[in-house]
């Protein structure tokens, strides 16, 4: 059985690519979004919980921030961790050029409310991103075989990925993508569901 993966890197920091390098790989991409709030875990999402054990990736918000979560759920001797960062300044101007034109639960999620074009917005976030990924480095720092860590526009190839999971390389070119929040920008059915469930 194939360990479940948990990307803990943000969007916009690679995880379209990883995405779809995990799918050339043989792996089921969760791909339905999932409103992002602090008990997303809780009794009231025992659907989805049924639903999450057909798939094996599960990336970006709001998992990475429910990652000790899905291990209570799956074990943590079945989980193995990625994650993707990237260049702060570089993230925000992705996440910021997103944000004027499209509407993402994830983006409306990480601007709550403020402007992108503030300074006060730009310093926020990456103080959030870079908090964030500093607490997964140290979270793993005695337990680093679980945790591969990707750096946006140079650790995009097979060998590191493929020897992490212990699989053989795809027969195919690695995938060269921009993480795309449009092509995701609209609940499915379930989704919804979940949303209207929980008042949000």
């Amino acid at each position: 059985m194939k360990a479940k993966i948990i990307n803990l890197g943000y969007q916009g920091s690679g995880i379209t690519t990883l995405n779809k390098a995990l799918e050339h790989m043989g792996y089921k991409v969760w791909n339905d979004l999932l409103p992002v709030f602090p008990d997303m875990m809780d009794d009231h999402l025992s659907p989805v919980r049924k639903k999450m054990s057909n798939y094996q990736v599960f990336s970006g918000l709001p998992w990475s921030n429910h990652y000790h979560n899905l291990q209570s759920l799956f074990g943590k001797e079945n989980i193995k961790f990625i994650l993707s960062v990237r260049d702060p300044e570089e993230w925000y101007e992705s996440v910021k050029k997103a944000h004027k034109q499209y509407s993402h639960p994830v983006l409306k999620h990480l601007f709550k409310g403020r402007s992108a074009s503030k300074k006060s917005t730009k310093k926020a976030l990456i103080k959030e991103y870079k908090e964030h990924n500093i607490s997964i480095m140290d979270q793993f720092s005695e337990d680093s075989e679980k945790l591969l860590i990707l750096e946006y526009g140079k650790h995009q190839d097979w060998d590191r990925i493929c020897e992490f999971l212990n699989v053989k390389k795809p027969n195919k070119l690695f995938p060269k993508l921009k993480d795309d929040f449009k092509k995701s920008s609209k609940f499915n059915i379930f989704s919804n569901r979940i949303m209207n469930k929980l008042s949000l």
